[in-house]
């Protein structure tokens, strides 16, 4: 019986996994055409104690070759140099303003930054990330010819020779193939606020849909609202538009994210997320179950075996199509380690994120 259900189990998330593959192949890459006007483009960044990662941020923000856009920074009560750093950048490059906010969160921090925009596209990234010279200009030429409510964007791990910096970026392109791929096949399932925008309209429509009583998630339910009303979501192959973002430096750290992360997910509407959430959970489980039980039934490491190469086989071929758009091919190499480790680490943050505690910035 455990083995029928480990191959049930493991069928199921290949299908998952070819149908996120198929998605992102048949997803066309974006090209731009500067024959058209672009809209005005508000970029949004909310900050808290970020003084060590803004100086790369704004100095991507300063190389952009867009013509027509705009920056708000919502400063979030933050107790560090970063409101001293963002009023100097602000006094030096007119386009840009700092807000002080009111109230404390980031959630807050968008919805009063956004208050502040002019343009009818608002794009968003996190302060500890380094944006591409022609990303704005390029979601601009993308909302121009397409005209999306919600616009998700690719974003990647910089790592070094260390193999946890590379497994986390492994890891974290995995999750981001899969919001890819999902898109593709018109299910989104996941988004990620480092690269993310969308129609002011569509803003101001479901901003109060964000589940304030958890401390995160502002993209996964602005993403889950626009689904549920039928909007339109899409994700720009444009590895010009690609974010880039750094792993956390230790285990800790690492584990605490993750934490964050999943302790969010209680709070998700959208069945079609919940059920990819629960596959992913359940394959790590049986492994774990499969390898536990083949010492009192040896035959359960055969079934683990089979299961475990068959899900290793199809998320190299997936992730083998993805990670070129990240320029990260080098990663491929990894995918047996990352394999091994992933159902200890999934148990781990499923539970510890859904019944347990994670530290994160004072609100």
């Amino acid at each position: 019986m455990i083995a029928i259900i480990a191959y049930t189990i493991t069928g199921i998330y290949i299908l998952m996994v070819i149908l996120f593959t198929i998605g992102w192949l048949k997803t066309p890459t974006f090209k731009p055409n500067k024959s058209i006007e672009n809209p005005l483009v508000s970029l949004v960044v909310c900050c808290k104690n970020e003084a060590q990662n803004l100086p790369y941020l704004l100095q991507s923000i300063e190389q952009q070759t867009a013509r027509k856009f705009e920056v708000i920074f919502a400063n979030d009560h933050s107790t560090d140099e970063t409101a001293e750093i963002l009023t100097n950048f602000c006094a030096k490059n007119p386009h840009a303003k700092i807000i002080h906010t009111t109230k404390h969160g980031k959630k807050n921090a968008l919805r009063e930054a956004i208050l502040y925009t002019n343009g009818s596209i608002i794009a968003c990234t996190d302060a500890d990330c380094v944006l591409t010279p022609n990303h704005l200009e390029i979601l601009a030429n993308y909302f121009a010819q397409h005209n999306p409510d919600l616009l998700l964007g690719g974003v990647k791990m910089n790592y070094n020779n260390t193999g946890f910096q590379k497994l986390q970026a492994l890891e974290f392109a995995s999750l981001i193939a899969s919001a890819a791929g999902a898109c593709g096949v018109g299910s989104p399932v996941m988004s990620n606020g480092a690269n993310i925008a969308f129609t002011k309209a569509i803003w101001e429509k479901y901003n109060h849909e964000l589940h304030d009583e958890e401390l995160s998630g502002d993209d996964m339910f602005l993403m889950m609202a626009v689904k549920k009303s039928g909007g339109h979501i899409a994700f720009i192959k444009n590895n010009e538009t690609v974010v880039e973002t750094n792993p956390q430096t230790t285990l800790n750290g690492f584990l605490n994210q993750r934490k964050r992360w999943t302790s969010k997910t209680k709070s998700y509407t959208d069945w079609q997320t919940i059920v990819v959430a629960i596959v992913v959970f359940m394959v790590a489980m049986s492994f774990l179950i499969l390898f536990m039980g083949g010492f009192w039934q040896k035959s359960l490491f055969y079934t683990l075996a089979i299961t475990f190469a068959a899900k290793w086989i199809v998320d190299t071929v997936f992730l083998s199509r993805f990670l070129p758009f990240l320029n990260q091919k080098p990663l491929i190499l990894h995918t047996l380690s990352l394999s091994v480790i992933y159902p200890v680490y999934i148990g781990f943050s499923a539970i510890a994120g859904l019944l347990g505690k994670f530290s994160w910035k004072q609100n």
